[in-house]
């Protein structure tokens, strides 16, 4: 049983962690996509000159936010859900209801890897 629970220790500490580092670098990119941003229009409009990769970098950046707020989101129970249904369930009813939708959120997720791995083969070729 010690081994067990020094094992649960461990695995919310990498849990917290790991929660620590995904907000720093959402934080981080968010600042990164704010600095070029003005970057970008100062030298566009100020030094007539822009700069060529500052558009291609705020759009990659704003992707990995979005993958990152999702994250963060699915950590924080806080995703956008409808639940005039569900709060008329039982509790008990409400347990199963939501190990399905996490199971629904695995699923979506293991088809845009599968699917988002076609399309980066594709795009490759």
């Amino acid at each position: 049983m010690q081994y067990k629970n020094s094992l649960i220790r461990v695995v919310v500490k990498l849990d917290s962690i790991l929660g620590s580092l995904i907000n720093t670098v959402a934080v981080l990119l968010l600042t990164l996509i704010f600095i070029l941003g003005l970057a970008q229009v100062f030298w566009r409009f100020v030094l007539n000159h822009p700069i060529v990769w500052s558009e291609e970098m705020i759009r990659l950046a704003y992707v990995w936010i979005c993958y990152l707020g999702w994250i963060i989101a699915e950590r924080a129970d806080s995703h956008i859900r409808i639940t005039a249904l569900s709060n008329r369930l039982p509790k008990e009813m409400q347990k199963w209801l939501q190990v399905f939708c996490h199971l629904l959120t695995i699923l979506f997720s293991v088809l845009m890897v599968i699917y988002g791995g076609r399309l980066i083969g594709a795009g490759a070729k």
